[in-house]
């Protein structure tokens, strides 16, 4: 067998698990709930690769047998080709077998699949204040959150047992609002992220960006829940001030972050001051937490002022004029909403917003004697009653 006859087998071998994988997919009894969420994107992308995958199959067969430099040089481009195509197909793979599976998670009558329906509902609910933005797909359980850029679906971390991490499907669908909304040149940070340093630097700081970007997308959605959740459930004050990996800010800069998005609504002319109080008590819990883990809870000026600048740009250049309705300011509401989850006989309005049950959960768990457990089964109980 030479070297074409090889790479020939390689694009077959790919073809026909692409083929399968799309066919399985077709094949599938999804559930109709989520059958009218699952969309074409994902099968447009596997068509596509197939696509190349005939052309480049096509080349392969009219390639030399490679004795002289000339021919030896087109059949080591169609090899890195195919490697390319090797690359995106595996990636199509994979998010055919994790779609799978996440329907059939999404199938099961359990827990984690009515916390995703749940999920799905907040996002909608958000998607629906948003001018030609529309988020249409469903969310699932997984090893960890992302946002899949070629589907639109979320992952949500396993396991879902509870509503404390909700939020942060919120920031998952700030990865979405980023893929949507334009960019301003103005927004001189977050256009010049390419600028100076090496490959890997500057991709340290695109992937940092995105998250940042996601961060105060949750928490100009919906409010002091998100900054609850991360500071409270989800940021490690021991480890606040490391960077973890190459795609997320260290915790200590992302709760700065947050907070200063709240410490922007909060000055809005139609917010009455509502953010004050909660964004007060957020930074006190998470310096609290910083002392008991023994870290610094100072945070260095260079870093804060680049935050402040980053806050700046996303709040005023991208935000308001790109996603202004999305901005949560009803937060009185969910005063209001907190007697319902104590109050097994309260009347259950009609119109009932999820992302101010979320804010009037935390007030409820964080108010004295309340159980974190009561309150998540009074959350479900009032969302499985507004079907």
């Amino acid at each position: 067998m030479d070297a074409k006859q090889i790479l020939l087998d390689r694009i077959d071998a790919l073809d026909r698990d692409l083929r399968a994988a799309r066919d399985r997919l077709q094949a599938e009894e999804i559930p109709p709930s989520i059958q009218a969420r699952l969309g074409s994107e994902l099968f447009d992308s596997v068509d596509d690769v197939l696509s190349k995958l005939t052309a480049t199959r096509l080349t392969a067969e009219n390639l030399p047998a490679g004795a002289t430099p000339e021919e030896q040089s087109r059949i080591k481009t169609t090899w890195i080709a195919f490697d390319g195509l090797r690359v995106e197909g595996e990636r199509q793979l994979g998010e055919v077998l994790a779609l799978l599976q996440g329907a059939r998670l999404r199938g099961q009558m359990a827990q984690h699949a009515v916390l995703a329906e749940i999920a799905d509902r907040l996002l909608d609910e958000l998607s629906s204040k948003l001018q030609a933005i529309a988020w249409k797909r469903f969310t699932f359980e997984a090893e960890g959150e992302a946002f899949a850029g070629n589907t639109h679906v979320i992952r949500l971390h396993f396991p879902m047992q509870d509503i404390w991490n909700l939020p942060v499907a919120v920031h998952e669908f700030g990865h979405f609002l980023a893929s949507q909304i334009r960019v301003p040149k103005e927004a001189v940070t977050l256009v010049d992220v390419l600028g100076s340093g090496d490959q890997v630097t500057r991709d340290k700081r695109w992937y940092y960006l995105q998250e940042f970007f996601a961060d105060a997308v949750a928490a100009y959605a919906i409010g002091p829940a998100y900054g609850y959740t991360c500071l409270l459930v989800r940021f490690n004050p021991v480890r606040a001030w490391l960077e973890t990996d190459q795609l997320h800010p260290p915790d200590a800069w992302r709760a700065e972050l947050i907070l200063q998005i709240l410490g922007r609504m909060n000055r809005e002319p139609d917010s009455e001051g509502q953010f004050a109080g909660p964004a007060e008590k957020l930074r006190e819990f998470w310096t609290a937490s910083l002392v008991a883990a023994g870290r610094s809870t100072d945070m260095p000026a260079k870093v804060m002022q680049d935050l402040t600048s980053l806050a700046d740009e996303i709040y005023e250049l991208i935000l308001k004029p790109g996603a202004r309705h999305l901005r949560y300011n009803t937060l009185a509401e969910a005063k209001k909403r907190q007697l319902l989850l104590g109050d097994t006989t309260a009347a259950v309005p009609q119109s009932l917003a999820l992302a101010d049950l979320l804010n009037a959960a935390w007030r409820a768990r964080l108010a004295s004697g309340a159980q974190a457990a009561d309150v998540n089964r009074a959350f479900i109980a009032l969302c499985q009653g507004m079907k």
